[in-house]
């Protein structure tokens, strides 16, 4: 892969790292500060809220800045659609069993598989067009 999508790839990842430490750390505290006790998300729920943080940063990278540099468009936009449809089943099924932190979480994971999905799709493209590029 090439040198700026690696780098591109792994500051996005740090970003997304740094974005699930913020959410499990001060998004109790802060939603409670702004918004009140009542009403201010749990530990579990801040958790699922990182998690999708750091889906949706390996997401833009792989996709937006890999697969669509690549061409791979058509690629990126199944990789999106087959995680957004599992995603509304996700939220709808963990809000309905969890409540808060089951949406929370089925929007955290349907963000990481997403992500994870176009790296795996960004890589099979990327190995493809250095195969072609080698004459092999």
């Amino acid at each position: 892969m090439g040198r700026r999508l690696r780098v591109a790839i792994l500051l996005h990842l740090a970003l997304g790292a740094a974005g699930l430490l913020a959410f499990a750390l001060l998004g109790p505290w802060l939603t409670a500060a702004l918004f009140g006790q009542a009403v201010a998300i749990d530990e579990i729920t801040a958790l699922g809220f990182g998690v999708a943080t750091i889906g949706i940063s390996l997401g833009t990278a792989s996709g937006r800045i890999g697969l669509i540099t690549l061409g791979a468009r058509h690629a990126f936009m199944t990789c999106v659609l087959v995680a957004s449809a599992l995603g509304v089943v996700g939220l709808l099924i963990g809000a309905a069993v969890w409540g808060a932190p089951g949406a929370a979480w089925g929007l955290g994971v349907a963000e990481l598989a997403s992500g994870i999905g176009q790296t795996l799709v960004l890589l099979a493209v990327w190995r493809a067009r250095a195969s072609r590029e080698r004459g092999l």
